[in-house]
């Protein structure tokens, strides 16, 4: 009742703004292009109509009680133009990803089809993601890309090869191959390093064939041998360790 009685630009409004689980002034209005949304939101919270208000320090957010949300997300996929609506979501995302919330920002993005900001986003957030166990989240991140935008990105064959070295070496073998070829194309030489160190621990993990081993020394003697590009002492303590694997099981009298 309250949904139907309130005007066009508002429904819209609201129907925008339940992208977020709380949402600001200043963000409501850049979702929706609403100049009034601040006095649509405090016209709800003081009339207590679903909507909640809260402060943390300078910040003021409103927050949509839990079911009214859901109301407005069916609404909006119901009664909003599909490109206007696209186009929001990929805007709330942003503004979740800005908060931290880079879970949320995915899901989003997933939704809008905005899969450059997708895909920018899995690159950015990989290292933490991998370092706290999370393969499965940043798994479905990158293969909800369509291939196309997943081949463009070798950091993301990389990434989603890290998601998968343990469960399916074999996979990750072949993503870590094409990483590296196009590493190394671009002449990059430190990525394409550790993408044939990853590759060597691959093998290691499926244990079977070690005789493409031969071409990951070679890659990694050719890189150490020239100016250094490792960006620190734990990747470069990280690629020799691989090395030294990789000549222990193909080239044990190596020098």
């Amino acid at each position: 009742e309250i949904f139907a009685r309130a005007r066009p630009e508002n429904r819209r409004t609201l129907m925008l703004c339940a992208f977020l689980p709380s949402v600001t002034a200043d963000e409501a209005q850049a979702l929706s292009g609403n100049p009034e949304a601040l006095q649509l939101f405090e016209h709800l919270y003081r009339r207590h109509m679903f909507v909640d208000r809260r402060r943390a320090g300078e910040r003021t957010s409103y927050h949509f009680h839990a079911l009214f949300r859901e109301f407005l997300l069916a609404e909006g996929r119901r009664r909003v133009d599909p490109v206007e609506r696209r186009a929001a979501l990929a805007r709330a995302a942003k503004t979740l990803a800005g908060r931290g919330d880079v879970e949320a920002a995915a899901t989003l993005y997933r939704e809008a089809g905005s899969w450059k900001e997708l895909a920018s986003l899995a690159r950015d957030a990989a290292p933490r993601l991998i370092g706290e166990g999370r393969h499965e989240t940043l798994r479905e991140w990158i293969e909800a890309l369509p291939q196309s935008e997943r081949d463009r990105e070798p950091e993301l064959l990389h990434a989603l090869a890290s998601t998968c070295a343990y469960a399916d070496p074999a996979r990750a073998k072949v993503l870590l191959a094409k990483a590296h070829d196009a590493f190394s194309e671009a002449g990059d030489t430190r990525q394409a390093m550790l993408a044939a160190a990853a590759s060597i621990d691959c093998h290691y993990h499926e244990w079977a064939d070690f005789a493409p081993l031969d071409r990951w020394i070679a890659v990694i003697e050719r890189g150490l041998a020239g100016p250094p590009v490792l960006s620190d002492a734990a990747e470069e303590l990280r690629v020799r360790a691989s090395l030294l694997l990789a000549l222990l099981f193909r080239q044990p009298t190596h020098p």
